[in-house]
């Protein structure tokens, strides 16, 4: 196999990908009589994963083959790679996408796509535009599943909402570069020295949250520094739900602007970016003037029918086993209902497999069909008012155990749509301290909305912003009181479960760091997954409550004197420390929101606690106990920090040595609050915005930086050949 090139799509999940005809539509592949159980074909080029089948609905058997490329890299090097990187994995998302494929769909718009990448002068990035439920994230797997040979897939990413992992846009960066190492040799053999210097820095990169430096080290630097004579391809999916990262301002805005850098570079030539996105005003403004695919333009409303009606005849027949003329007729109907929304039809069909799976007799099934298609209301929120009024029934009728009341199924539900990272069945339970079976009975009243696996979420964002919206009609609807609510308990889970040495680490070796103990990940893994969730999120569900409820405020005056070191040792095992600048400058800034409410002890602590992340937080990221060994015992000795949690009154007794004996130590924090390290000629001017949130410096290197006064790294850089006014600080 020719270097550089990618046979097919799905090695980027693991997952299967049906076979291109060459026609160019998708069709079954032919099974491989090697492709018995899994692992690697003699030929190395060929990973078998078994054998899967998605029937129904127009969906053909696909036997579960994916071809990849084996780069002259050695493989333990890109497994190093990724273990370093740790690249997303979207096998669910593929899979999903397999089940629900209809053959024969998409023919236009997939050629028109294909086209552009192969047209050399057609620009760096093209944009599949569309609103909710149209199909976006199909007609991106689809084009995924048909790049030509003579091209490659270097990377895709799905974005999703309430999912921490897919919506970062550090996690897109390292996700990119972890797959287009295992596509480009060279580019590999440029991330092994980034992790070889990685290994031995004091500072390290994976932990950097400027994502303007991690994207400039890891992908700008990489791919500069190659020469490739394909053209790649980089797919993004659902960018406008990229709204979960470590930056303060760092959002898919943030990410658009990095990806324009990669395509108005003249090194970089051979790149093509797909980004797929709702025509929101922010990416409206950065994307109008690149290629664009409008799925639901006048050109391809035409084919967005038909493709609908070919997935509605599929569900129907798979049900009446013909295709008659009252079928189609109703097809069609339905079709035109869900006015080109890929959403609405699916909802709509698993609606009538409901009603059918009662017991009707042949001849008046089709007329059930035909009625229920009838009565369907126009828009996919008249589908999800449909499913949420049958659970409020059962719930009145006694069929949904432990939910008797609106509040218990609008916690259940509001958790699944505003958690900042999906949880398990069990996780939403113990994080709304209620029963399991209460959580099970509203999940699978609601599975035709939701996502069901290992972790529970909606089936669509569309879902989560009809909840949203305040209107008087809605069933349910989930206000700021979800966010009260998951504050309120996210703080009382960790008032009553952080705890001293949570992993119970060896203590015999001071300086042991967290990847030499052979156990390390088993144990992290063995943390509940509601008090993982409190301790990462407990203060962004807390920053979006404005009077304080009651006891709250004691609530937090209890963790922060007697538990604060226990949770800076979460966050260290964690691998999330440098968050920890975030958490306690949330906390701080929401304490002194409502003045006179907090103890003066609690202000005091939360203000120590950035000087200690700002001065250990190496140390801790790479080894929690050094929390009590490190931080306390050489923090200043007049510090709030140091007074409180060195003393003998508060360490508990027998649970860790006794402070190191240490002399020489400062007695205050130095007057330096922070050093901002980026610009490379002397500084000209500073200024600090009136809620103290952010720096603005401008340098004799032509630039002017924009700062996270909380985390000290730069959120946005704004070279000379961008500034339209010149900046002013108030003098006042």
């Amino acid at each position: 196999m020719d270097s550089g090139t990618s046979k097919n799509a799905t090695e980027e999940s693991g997952s299967s990908r049906p076979h291109q005809s060459p026609t160019g539509g998708i069709n079954s592949p032919t099974p491989d009589k090697k492709s018995e159980g899994s692992g690697v074909s003699g030929n190395n080029n060929v990973v078998h994963h078994g054998n899967a089948s998605a029937s129904g609905g127009g969906v053909v058997n696909y036997g579960k083959i994916s071809k990849i490329y084996i780069a002259s890299t050695p493989v333990e090097d890109v497994s190093e790679l990724d273990k370093w990187l740790k690249p997303v994995d979207f096998t669910d998302k593929m899979d999903l996408y397999l089940k629900n494929f209809v053959p024969g769909t998409r023919q236009s718009l997939l050629k028109e796509i294909i086209g552009w990448i192969e047209d050399a002068n057609s620009g760096a990035v093209l944009w599949i535009k569309g609103e909710a439920g149209v199909g976006k994230s199909m007609l991106s797997w689809i084009v995924s599943n048909n790049i030509p040979e003579s091209i490659v897939l270097g990377a895709m990413f799905f974005c999703e909402f309430n999912n921490v992992n897919r919506s970062r846009a550090d996690q897109v960066i390292l996700t990119v570069a972890a797959k287009l190492a295992k596509k480009i040799p060279e580019y590999a053999e440029f991330l092994a020295k980034k992790r070889n210097q990685d290994s031995v820095s004091e500072k390290k990169l994976l932990q950097e949250t400027d994502i303007s430096k991690l994207f400039d080290e890891l992908i700008l630097e990489g791919l500069r520094g190659i020469t490739f004579d394909k053209t790649i391809v980089i797919i993004i999916d659902a960018l406008d739900e990229c709204t979960l990262c470590i930056g303060k301002h760092d959002t898919y805005q943030n990410l658009l602007d990095l990806l324009a850098r990669l395509s108005g570079d003249s090194k970089l030539t051979f790149l093509k970016i797909i980004v797929s996105a709702r025509p929101e005003n922010a990416i409206f403004e950065r994307l109008r003037n690149c290629a664009i695919v409008d799925i639901q333009s006048s050109k391809s409303s035409r084919e967005n029918f038909d493709d609908i009606v070919k997935f509605v005849s599929g569900c129907l027949r798979r049900k009446f086993g013909t295709n008659d003329n009252r079928l189609s007729q109703t097809s069609r109907e339905l079709a035109r209902k869900a006015e080109g929304v890929f959403l609405y039809a699916r909802l709509a069909c698993d609606q009538i497999s409901s009603q059918l799976s009662k017991r009707f007799d042949k001849a008046a099934e089709m007329q059930v069909v035909e009625d229920i298609v009838r009565n369907l209301k126009y828009g996919v929120d008249n589908l999800y008012e449909i499913e949420l009024l049958n659970v409020i029934k059962m719930s009145q009728n006694g069929e949904l155990e432990g939910c008797e009341d609106f509040n218990s199924i609008e916690n259940i539900l509001g958790i699944i749509c505003c958690v900042r990272e999906p949880l398990s069945q069990v996780g939403i339970a113990d994080l709304l301290d209620c029963r399991e079976r209460a959580v099970e009975a509203v999940v699978n009243a609601l599975r035709k909305i939701l996502n069901i696996g290992k972790v529970v979420t909606v089936v669509h964002k569309s879902l989560s912003d009809y909840l949203t919206r305040s209107q008087s009609n809605t069933p349910l609807t989930i206000g700021l009181n979800i966010e009260t609510t998951l504050a309120i308990r996210s703080l009382q889970v960790l008032n009553q479960e952080l705890k001293f040495n949570i992993l119970d680490l060896p203590q015999d070796d001071l300086y042991r760091w967290h990847q030499d103990i052979p156990d390390f990940e088993q144990r992290v893994n063995s943390i509940p997954d509601h008090l993982r969730y409190a301790g990462l999120y407990a203060t962004s569900h807390l920053a979006l409550v404005k009077e304080a409820p009651t006891g709250i405020i004691e609530t937090i005056d209890e963790i922060v004197s007697t538990k604060l070191l226990y949770w800076m040792e979460l966050l260290s095992v964690l691998s999330q420390f440098s968050d920890f600048v975030g958490v306690s400058a949330a906390l701080l800034a929401w304490c002194s929101r409502n003045n006179g409410l907090s103890k003066t002890l609690t202000l005091r602590l939360l203000s120590d606690a950035k000087r200690v992340c700002a001065q250990f937080g190496v140390p801790i990221s790479v080894c929690a106990l050094q929390v009590y060994w490190s931080a306390l015992p050489f923090s200043p000795v007049n510090s709030t920090f140091h007074q409180t949690f060195a003393s003998a009154k508060w360490r508990p007794k027998g649970k860790y040595p006794a402070l190191l004996q240490t002399q020489g130590i400062a007695t205050q924090w130095s007057p330096c609050l922070c050093t901002c390290v980026g610009h490379t000629k002397y500084v000209t001017a500073v200024a600090i915005s009136n809620d103290g949130d952010r720096i603005v410096s401008g340098s004799g290197d032509n630039t002017v930086k924009i700062w996270n006064a909380n985390t000290r790294k730069r959120n946005t850089n704004v070279d000379r050949s961008h500034w339209e006014c010149d900046c002013s600080c108030d003098k006042q």
